[in-house]
């Protein structure tokens, strides 16, 4: 009976574990490209995903299957998310004034 609940090997997958630090030295040059991008943002007015949109979109795909996205939508949703995090930190200080 016990033998019975057994689960066929077939069915157990395993996943290797992230790999942190390279993730983190791969993404490394997107901390002086989001100051830029947010400092040139916070100038002139507008919202980040404006400018984090186009290089989610147009420059990742280029840099090759090293930086992947799963789609254009993917894309759009990282840059909106980051747009987010710079509204609320922006609203913080605000609010504090």
């Amino acid at each position: 009976p016990a033998s019975s609940m057994a689960r066929p090997s077939s069915l157990i997958t395993r996943r290797a574990a992230p790999d942190v630090a390279a993730d983190f030295t791969r993404y490394a040059f997107m901390l002086p490209t989001s100051i830029g991008v947010a400092s040139t943002c916070q100038l002139c007015g507008i919202g980040g995903a404006a400018l984090f949109s186009p290089i989610f979109l147009l420059v990742f795909p280029l840099l090759g299957d090293a930086y992947p996205l799963e789609s254009a939508a993917a894309a759009v949703a990282c840059a909106l998310l980051t747009e987010a995090f710079g509204f609320s930190s922006g609203l913080i200080g605000y609010s504090r004034k």
